[in-house]
């Protein structure tokens, strides 16, 4: 088990919820105690997590709901923040960037946010595009939606 686990090592550019969620995604198969559950939760933990776990004081961790808490709090600052519509309008086409390769930039922004108004998706691409043919082209005719606009590209 703790191999499997083990591999599951936190990476400061990632939100430490999904390095908690990920965890109980693991133990979920295996029914230990509360303090083994603990233990284990500290070999996936390196560098800055793994010290700040080394200085809980003992006996002030009473169950895993409780380390994972603290854990939350104390790296809330690391936390992800969920992008907005607005983010989108700072995806725009790079001098000399194919438009295949701008859309697919574009693309995966959009994929990065948990919620997204699709209707404005073609409008943001349209309004950010470079000048150009393709960008002449939906002027004189717009697409209504993204995967109009994604096939027409």
């Amino acid at each position: 088990m703790r191999q499997s686990i083990e591999s599951s090592r936190i990476r400061w550019n990632r939100d430490p919820q999904e390095h908690v969620d990920k965890f109980y995604a693991k133990i979920d198969w295996y029914d230990l105690s509360d303090a083994a559950y603990c233990k284990v939760f500290r070999t996936t933990l390196s560098k800055r997590a793994l010290a700040w776990f080394n200085q809980l004081l003992v006996g002030t961790i009473s169950s895993l709901e409780q380390l994972t808490q603290r854990f939350l709090h104390h790296f809330s600052m690391n936390k992800r923040v969920p992008k907005t519509d607005a983010f989108l309008f700072t995806i725009r086409q790079k001098e000399n960037e194919p438009l295949r390769d701008y859309m697919q930039r574009f693309v995966e922004a959009v994929h990065e946010m948990p919620h997204v108004n699709h209707e404005l998706l073609a409008s943001i691409i349209q309004q950010n595009l470079l000048l150009g043919r393709f960008k002449e082209s939906i002027a004189g005719k717009p697409p209504r939606t993204m995967k109009d606009l994604l096939m027409r590209s």
